[in-house]
């Protein structure tokens, strides 16, 4: 959502009139939205980046709960989205869980960690992931805050 670069009118045009207003969606609505609705999967799916719709859904939901609950603003999102790629595999699929990369991203999001709570952060991640060694970037988000 932080300057990303999805098509202006997505969510716009899958929002029925009674919800819309001047200044934008209301966020309950939109995090409804985006949980319940499929109409935006299509829009969503692979339009700017390689990621399926899914990926891209919850990273937008982490996103706006982190923006709403007042945890990042929007340009720390920008620039852990930045770190995030930085130390991300080729492969696309994720943050290579070992110490060193996780302690190097975090720090250029200007944040610091304990090297035990980090331990216990990425310990405590789901155990239904894709990949064990590698977190995603809506994960990468739960780490940092």
């Amino acid at each position: 959502m932080a300057r990303a670069k999805f098509p202006e009118k997505i969510f716009w045009r899958n929002t029925p009139q009674s919800h819309r207003n001047d200044g934008g969606l209301d966020s309950k609505y939109f995090m409804w939205l985006l949980n319940s609705n499929k109409a935006c999967d299509a829009d969503l799916h692979r339009t700017v980046n390689m990621y399926s719709a899914e990926y891209n859904r919850k990273n937008i939901l982490k996103a706006v709960d982190a923006l709403c609950n007042r945890q990042l603003s929007f340009d720390q999102l920008y620039i852990s989205r930045l770190s995030y790629q930085l130390y991300e595999e080729d492969d696309l699929t994720g943050l290579k869980l070992s110490e060193d990369n996780v302690m190097k991203t975090i720090k250029l999001c200007g944040r610091v960690i304990a090297p035990l709570r980090l331990f216990h952060e990425i310990r405590n991640l789901r155990k239904d992931r894709h990949r064990e060694d590698r977190a995603v970037y809506y994960e990468f988000i739960d780490i940092l805050l």
